[in-house]
């Protein structure tokens, strides 16, 4: 009975060590399948963004540079037409005034075109502009002449400052005038507005932004031909 029970205790061993090579086997395999589910998951690189943070700074820089580059063309072009109308073909200085608001009212409207700036941008560019053109003019009499650079009486001092600002009103003016024109072409009156009072709302603001223009450049031309009137 013995030499029985000795080969079954046997196989009942080896039946159990196979049954836990199995367990292991399939402990095994349920790990590796459970653990890519369970698994953290890297962390999503950061999307790009679809405005870089540059941007704006760029755009500002844009328009600045922009802004420079015409202040810049309108002194010296004012000091070359002071040279050419007045020293060269000795033309009346009405003229000359007429002719030094006409470039910086065209180079406003050009900048207005280029740039999307803000107004208190343009008001300070329409600074710049009259006060480097009539500086960079009494250089070239300065010059010429070897009068003093400077003005050197009220009265004087009062033309200087009438001169710069009609030149500064009419690069004013050129923005202005673009700015009104390019609002009224992009947002009409609509013909469907509930109310006959917001359609004449947004008339009026039309109709103001329109002669804000008109009323600075005739401001711009009583400054520059107050004096010579006068005259």
């Amino acid at each position: 009975m013995v030499g029985h029970l000795l080969p079954m205790l046997a196989r009942q061993a080896a039946l159990s060590m196979e049954l836990a090579t199995l367990r292991a086997e399939l402990a095994e395999l349920r790990e590796q399948s459970v653990r890519p589910a369970t698994a953290p998951e890297a962390p999503a690189a950061p999307a790009a963004s679809a405005t870089p943070a540059g941007a704006p700074a760029r755009t500002i820089r844009s328009t600045a540079a922009t802004l420079a580059a015409a202040v810049l063309v309108v002194a010296v072009t004012s000091a070359f037409l002071h040279w050419l109308l007045l020293f060269v073909y000795d033309a009346p200085p009405m003229l000359l005034r007429v002719v030094t608001l006409a470039v910086p009212l065209a180079l406003g409207a050009r900048a207005s075109r280029m740039v999307d700036g803000s107004l208190a941008a343009h008001v300070l560019a329409s600074v710049c502009c009259g006060l480097a053109a009539v500086t960079a003019m009494f250089t070239v009499t300065h010059l010429i002449d070897s009068v003093p650079l400077l003005p050197q009486d009220a009265r004087e001092a009062r033309e200087a400052l009438e001169y710069s600002a009609s030149i500064a009103l009419a690069f004013l003016t050129g923005y202005l005038l673009t700015h009104s024109l390019r609002r009224a072409t992009l947002r009409p009156v609509a013909a469907t507005a509930p109310g006959a009072l917001i359609g004449h709302a947004q008339r009026f603001q039309q109709l103001a932004g329109l002669l804000s223009p008109i009323c600075a450049g005739g401001l711009a031309l009583y400054s520059g031909l107050k004096s010579l009137a006068g005259e």
